[in-house]
């Protein structure tokens, strides 16, 4: 993830948690541990404030150096997804 996901009122901003891309019309901006963050939603805010809360804050600095994820196959699941109602 690169540094767009930071800096409001750039084109392509990504979500600090998820890295998709923030639609203009769901954008949440939040200052967290005094750092300035765009969220593509509450539910992703909400997430990373609790993973900084806990300590778990190393998930993105390590998510940020492992880079893009690799392309081919999705990860399959153990069950159907439509049985969970997915």
């Amino acid at each position: 993830m690169g540094s767009a996901a930071q800096q409001p009122g750039s084109a392509d901003q990504r979500c600090f948690h998820c890295t998709l891309p923030i639609p203009a019309t769901e954008k949440v901006d939040a200052q967290i541990g005094g750092q300035p963050h765009a969220f593509c939603c509450n539910g992703c805010r909400a997430v990373y404030a609790m993973m900084r809360d806990v300590g778990l804050d190393d998930f993105y600095r390590l998510r940020d150096r492992m880079g893009e994820a690799p392309a081919g196959r999705p990860v399959e699941t153990p069950f159907p997804l439509a049985v969970v109602g997915i």
